[in-house]
């Protein structure tokens, strides 16, 4: 339970699952205006997980 909020949980993969992910990529800098959609090269991928801090 996220404690800011009160109500939103908030969930954290286990370590077996940290050990599946193959590589990271980093995008530092991105300008991210409301509404827009920006293109990140990944490559081909089924899944993603992502973390945007701001």
């Amino acid at each position: 339970m996220d404690t800011k909020t009160g109500s939103n949980l908030l969930q954290w993969p286990v370590v077996e699952v940290e050990n599946l992910r193959m590589r990271g990529k980093r995008f530092d800098g991105l300008d991210l205006q409301p509404g827009s959609v920006v293109p990140l090269d990944v490559g081909r991928a089924t899944q993603l997980d992502i973390e945007a801090v701001f």
